[in-house]
Order: C-alpha cells, then structure tokens, then sequence
C-alpha cells in the first residue's frame, strides 16, 4: 500500500463522515437517524461523526508513518460496526418501512456497519504496515 493511496483513504474516510451524513440528514434536517437510533444518531452523535470525519482529513499528513492514529480509528470503525450489527439484530426488520419514509435514511442505516467495517480493515491495515515499516 502506497504512501498516496493511504492519504487518498484518509481523504476519502473523511469526506464520507463529513460530506455523506450531510447528504443522508439532508444538511442535518432530517431526524431519520436519530429517531431510529439515538443513542447513536443523536444531533450530538451526528456532530461527533463529522469532527472524525475531519480528524481523519487533519492527520492524513501522518498517516503514512503513525501506528497509533489509524489504530485508534480502526477501534472506533469497529465500534460503529459493532453498533450497526446490533442494531440491525434488533431493528433490521424496520429497515424497508424507514426506506419507505426517507429513502437516504433507511439505505444508510441498512448499511453504515459495511462501509465502517471495511475503513476499519482500512485503517488496522495502515496501523500494521506503519508498525511493521517502523520495526
């Protein structure tokens, strides 16, 4: 994996928290993610996403030579994932009725876990070249 394709998925990581929850909330309007998910989706979480999504676009400078960095944002792609697969566990059922109400919201919430599962493969994939690379 190449020094610019890494920056490139740290860009990319950042504009899909960034940019998409804005397009999926409809420039945070749409209440969709927090009514099927509060604790997660909240307007505080939403926020939360988007200040990662820049966290993962400021640290792209180091991303090919930090170990910790991707490691701690493969954790945190793991934890969203982990969520995802839970809830849909318990609400999966519900998701074609939300795609009925709000089509953005229902394919999202039917399938966030996948994308952060696999910049969780991204970002532990990093961590492990910068830590074999610095070793």
């Amino acid at each position: 994996m190449s020094d610019s394709i890494i920056q490139k998925g740290f860009l990319l990581a950042g504009l899909v928290n960034i940019v998409g929850i804005m397009v999926v909330t409809q420039g945070l309007q749409s209440d969709t993610l927090a009514v099927a998910d509060p604790a997660v989706f909240s307007s505080f979480g939403i926020l939360c996403i988007m200040l990662w999504g820049l966290a993962y676009i400021a640290t792209k400078p180091y991303a090919s030579v930090s170990v910790l960095l991707p490691a701690v944002f493969a954790l945190e792609k793991l934890l969203y994932s982990v969520n995802w697969g839970l809830w849909m566990a318990e609400h999966g059922s519900e998701v074609d009725g939300i795609v009925q109400q709000d089509m953005l919201g229902g394919l999202f919430l039917g399938g966030y876990g996948v994308n952060d599962g696999l910049f969780c493969l991204f970002f532990a994939a990093v961590a492990w070249r910068n830590w074999r690379r610095s070793h």
